[in-house]
């Protein structure tokens, strides 16, 4: 007898969001193939001894400058998500918080990417040297 799976196909994309100055807040570009996806989960990498540059050869943020760190994503016209701290979605590492999974869930969300961003804190200089990378891992289904 065969057994078949009712859970849905995850598909999976890789974002970057290259910094080229310290204006503290960035934007994720437009994603079209994420325009009516609804997210499952996303997951962040940080600069670990082992993965240290992204797919452009840009350095990673610090596992510091992370700590300092937060999302906010947007869905529809309101904030959805406001200010979560990066190092809940690391994935690679333990952090000085603890261990997180690095999958931090979203139970079907739409985001609007061309809204959302992530911000340092008030007031926080980054120790990360630029250019810079923040690199996302989005799971989502269409």
């Amino acid at each position: 007898m065969s057994t078949y799976s009712t859970s849905p196909l995850y598909n999976f994309i890789n974002i970057q969001l290259v910094v080229n100055s310290n204006t503290g807040k960035f934007y994720f570009p437009d994603l079209p193939q994420l325009r009516t996806a609804k997210i499952q989960a996303i997951s962040f990498y940080s600069r670990v001894s082992t993965m240290t540059k992204d797919i452009n050869n840009v350095n990673l943020v610090t596992v510091a400058d992370t700590s300092n760190c937060f999302l906010t994503l947007y869905s529809g016209n309101k904030e959805a998500i406001q200010n979560l701290p990066l190092y809940k979605l690391i994935n690679v590492t333990q952090t000085q918080q603890g261990n997180n999974d690095g999958l931090f869930q979203f139970d079907n969300l739409v985001v609007d990417f061309s809204k959302s961003y992530v911000q340092f804190a008030t007031g926080y200089a980054p120790t990360s040297v630029l250019p810079y990378s923040f690199e996302f891992g989005v799971y989502y289904i269409k």
